[in-house]
């Protein structure tokens, strides 16, 4: 049903926006022919998917992104954007790594002037957008432009989705993108020798597991929560293993300090034993090499 209306929703802006621009122009329609005209986005291909919770269904990113011009896109190829358009104020840039860290407007932020940014416009990130590299090793990772961001500008290798209103701003879809199941098929339809990647058409018709709102935020908050969990956990293990090495720093330095068992009075003294091997060591060098003291003895033999 969300999904479902989402799609009539998608349907009804592109009507609106196809006769305004029609009645701009004087030419206003009498009938619905210019209706057929609308392109339905692309569905999802199931056959080798799992089955769903009940309630839930398969959408592509095509199928919910907004139905507006540039929902859905990459950012712009070679000279569009070049290193020497670079600025240090203006128009944020957002990178490949910027989406893999998760960090958006720090010190090493690159921006663009507002009026290349204007020439950008398809290129533009919003907040709230999701955002997809397209490259790597695997390719696939996704976040989303944090809410209060300045509109910036993807660069290339990034995959900009922008959501229909229908769809609520819950972490749900940013997790559809990260799970296993988008990201092994991303990888299925990534291309390419020297640098994979995976193109736009192809990623526009992957699977998305889309669940009724309630449920996705019940899902969202769920995650949240075993994630905190995790990284508690993992907080905690790294506490015991910075513990661990200082014990085990510990147990060496006891140990030559002669504090990790009780001394014997009775044992042999060091200064004992270190003379028996200087002696040891003194007599053996006052023996002739072996292959010296065979040579004399083959000699006398043969004598």
């Amino acid at each position: 049903v969300l999904l479902s209306r989402i799609l009539v929703e998608r349907r009804r802006r592109w009507e609106e926006a196809e006769l305004a621009k029609m009645t701009a122009k004087g030419r206003a329609p009498k009938d619905d022919w210019w209706k057929a005209k609308y392109v339905e986005p692309v569905a999802p291909d199931t056959s080798e998917l799992p089955e769903l919770p009940e309630g839930w269904c398969w959408a592509t990113p095509d199928q919910i992104t907004a139905h507006e011009d540039y929902a859905i896109g990459i950012g712009p190829f070679g000279s569009n954007l070049r290193v020497s358009d670079y600025r240090e104020e203006g128009v944020p840039l957002i990178f490949v790594r910027n989406i893999r860290a998760e960090s958006f407007g720090g010190d090493d932020t690159r921006y663009v002037a507002r009026e290349k940014a204007l020439a950008l416009k398809p290129h533009a990130a919003k907040a709230g957008d999701v955002l997809v590299t397209k490259m790597g090793e695997p390719p696939g990772d996704a976040a989303i432009y944090p809410f209060g961001s300045p509109e910036g500008v993807i660069t290339a290798d990034c995959i900009r989705v922008r959501r229909p209103p229908t769809l609520a701003e819950t972490p749900f879809v940013l997790f559809a993108f990260r799970s296993s199941i988008f990201r092994e098929q991303v990888v299925r339809v990534t291309r390419g020798v020297a640098h994979k990647k995976v193109s736009l058409e192809r990623f526009k018709g992957l699977a998305l597991p889309l669940a009724p709102l309630a449920e996705q935020a019940r899902v969202a908050s769920e995650v949240d929560r075993l994630f905190s969990v995790a990284d508690e956990t993992q907080s905690a293990v790294e506490r015991d293993l910075s513990r661990v090495t200082r014990l085990r720093q510990s147990i060496l330095k006891w140990a030559f300090e002669g504090r990790l068992v009780d001394q014997d009075p009775t044992d042999e003294p060091a200064s004992v034993l270190l003379d028996r091997i200087r002696a040891e060591r003194a007599s053996a060098t006052d023996k002739p090499p072996r292959r010296a003291r065979s040579a004399r003895a083959a000699k006398k033999q043969g004598s």
